[in-house]
């Protein structure tokens, strides 16, 4: 439905919190927060009318309300009040993962130790059972891995103990190295050994790959199988997804351009930054012509490194070698225009400054940075940029992890 269609509509029914709704969500898409924040909010007022006076009886649903609106505070650092949202969200009794998630993220980056990221989404929920498995859950999520061990260890001999918290548990033992155990849980008769245990963007882990790694971590890689060239590879980046960095690296230690590319797109991918910086620095050149899938991603990664730097300039011109190698590579013409906007963005600033506040000119300037800031926001929601999950954005070095928060 178009913003025109709702407009419309609310015009005879100005009370329907679903059409206000959806008018946020318009909003929100395109930058502009404060309206979207406006009409959610007036969403959210009116959840409890009397469903028979709206269109087409269409349903609101108030827990989604809530947790969009939380997330829109929290986007304007309004910590407290996206805190509020998110407990309204929950004490409806929906969307607890989701709304868990969105909490522990904002106390993470608050600079909440996962002690008590831990104990505070425990105060947030219904104490059941039920409910702490589900924070066990989240937290290992969010990377706090010892935290949710601490919870889901309780209840391994549970009947709501099923595959998919097994799998939650085994990532949990891998990354707190207790590697014998989730080993033995790897390795027993009931899981199959090409079971995916975690599937991230960049690579999916079978059982097999990690139960060999848990048992190269145990013997330091001594009186294993030798792997063929192919599956080293492939077993360095399931090293790599379940922070088992070194132990990925020497699996390649000389590894060929495509090998290397492998590496760093999921070095990059699961926020080990600064490793796959490196690694990319060690390649003779970047192939910037090249049409295969792994050359693009490793242009790609390369140009948001230098967007990310701030060197706009090269980053664009390395995003348009990318549409003019592939022109169906949308991703990069958001990139690429992103850029373009940026740079003129921080013209504009440095030319502000040399004005005088108040004058015509200052403040034909301050609409044009609005009207850009307004423009990336739109180009930003296309997710153009790697978005990292919270557990991955603890790898990222640590003045970018505020920044990359999604």
């Amino acid at each position: 439905m178009t913003k025109d269609e709702l407009m419309t509509l609310l015009q005879a029914y100005p009370n329907s919190p679903s059409l206000h709704f959806k008018l946020g969500l318009w909003y929100k898409s395109r930058g502009h927060n404060s309206e979207a924040m406006t009409h959610i909010r007036t969403a959210l007022t009116h959840a409890h009318d009397d469903s028979r006076s709206l269109p087409h009886a269409e349903s609101f649903d108030e827990a989604q309300g809530w947790l969009e609106y939380g997330r829109l505070l929290y986007a304007c650092s309004r910590t407290e009040d996206a805190e509020e949202a998110f407990r309204r969200a929950i004490n409806l009794g929906q969307h607890h993962r989701k709304t868990l998630a969105e909490w522990g993220a904002l106390l993470y980056d608050a600079g909440k130790t996962d002690a008590e990221i831990c104990r505070r989404l425990l105060e947030m929920v219904p104490l059941s059972d039920t409910t702490e498995l589900q924070v066990g859950q989240t937290l290992a999520d969010l990377g706090a891995y010892e935290e949710a061990f601490g919870i889901l260890s309780r209840y391994t001999n549970d009947v709501r103990f099923n595959e998919s918290l097994q799998l939650v548990y085994i990532l949990c033992l891998i990354h707190t190295h207790q590697f014998k155990e989730a080993q033995a849980r790897l390795t027993q008769r009931t899981m199959d050994p090409d079971k995916v245990v975690v599937k991230s963007a960049s690579h999916s882990v079978t059982a097999s790959h990690a139960a060999y790694l848990c048992c190269r971590a145990l013997q330091d890689g001594r009186g294993l199988p030798e792997l063929s060239r192919f599956n080293r590879l492939e077993t360095a980046k399931s090293a790599i997804v379940l922070g088992m960095v070194d132990i990925g690296m020497s699996l390649q230690p000389e590894p060929s351009f495509h090998e290397s590319s492998e590496l760093i797109y999921t070095l990059y991918r699961e926020g080990y930054v600064g490793q796959a910086k490196t690694l990319l620095n060690q390649l003779e050149g970047i192939p910037t012509h090249d049409r295969s899938q792994s050359s693009l991603d490793l242009c790609f990664i390369a140009a948001e490194m230098l967007y990310d730097q701030g060197d706009f300039a090269k980053a664009a011109e390395l995003f348009e070698s990318i549409y003019a190698t592939d022109p169906s590579h949308s991703l990069a013409r958001f990139a690429a225009a992103s850029c373009f906007l940026e740079e003129t963005r921080t013209s504009l600033d440095h030319r502000q400054e040399r004005q005088v506040i108040g004058s015509d000119l200052y403040f034909q300037i301050d609409e044009y940075l609005t009207n850009i800031t307004l423009a990336l926001q739109i180009i930003q929601s296309t997710s153009w940029h790697t978005v990292w999950t919270p557990a991955q954005r603890r790898n990222l070095p640590a003045a970018d992890r505020r920044r990359y928060v999604h």
